[in-house]
């Protein structure tokens, strides 16, 4: 076995190296003490390779600075852009099992930069938007992301329920609005007539209606 280098009195960034720790870690470990004052336990390969170059203070320093250059750190935007990240990256996060656990992130350039992020994105255009991907199968990235209506994310959801009829594909919330009824009625509406399932329902409308060539908006015959 190759014997450990003697890193003791050498400096590493912010960290000067004060001696090594007993064995007992396949790591060897280095006990410093960081310009800021703090003790800090790090490996010898993390000092090597520049991994660590302080206590955590300089990580710290960057973060504030940041947050006091763009100054929208109490922005919706930026509570919208930590959400992401958190509940795509951090396991204890309420909402990791529905993302990060699917294997669902944020891209590199978004996870690094908030103002990557803003620059992408663009202000947000009003409070009844926030952030969708258009395909709920990828992360969050620039080319899988808009702003958007809690009505058109709606329509996005990996749940929503597609019916076919007479070669038309479309969720219940687009069928419910093509024939006109409140999607909360259309599940009663079918079970409390009797008429067998929401697919039986649509038809029954739309045959009341004319038929596809009925458009959205238009009036019921009477």
């Amino acid at each position: 076995m190759p014997r450990a280098l003697n890193l003791k009195g050498q400096r590493f960034g912010r960290l000067l190296v004060l001696g090594r720790l007993p064995p007992g870690n396949k790591n060897v470990m280095w006990r410093c003490v960081c310009d800021c004052g703090q003790t800090y336990v790090c490996a010898a390969s993390n000092l090597a390779r520049g991994n660590t170059v302080s206590c955590g203070c300089f990580r710290s320093e960057q973060s504030s600075a940041r947050q006091r250059t763009h100054g929208l750190s109490r922005t919706a935007e930026y509570i919208i852009w930590t959400g992401m990240i958190n509940r795509c990256h951090s396991p204890i996060n309420n909402g990791y099992k529905n993302y990060g656990e699917r294997g669902i992130a944020v891209c590199d350039r978004w996870r690094d930069s908030f103002e990557a992020f803003l620059q992408d994105m663009g202000p947000r255009p009003s409070s009844q938007f926030s952030i969708e991907r258009k395909d709920n199968r990828q992360g969050y990235s620039p080319d899988n992301c808009k702003w958007a209506t809690g009505h058109e994310q709606g329509r996005n959801k990996r749940t929503n329920r597609f019916i076919e009829i007479d070669g038309v594909t479309m969720c219940i919330a687009d069928w419910c609005e093509r024939v006109g009824i409140d999607r909360r009625n259309i599940y009663r509406a079918a079970r409390y007539k009797n008429r067998g399932s929401v697919e039986a329902v649509i038809r029954e409308r739309l045959d009341h209606r004319g038929g596809l060539a009925i458009g959205v908006g238009d009036k019921e015959p009477h």
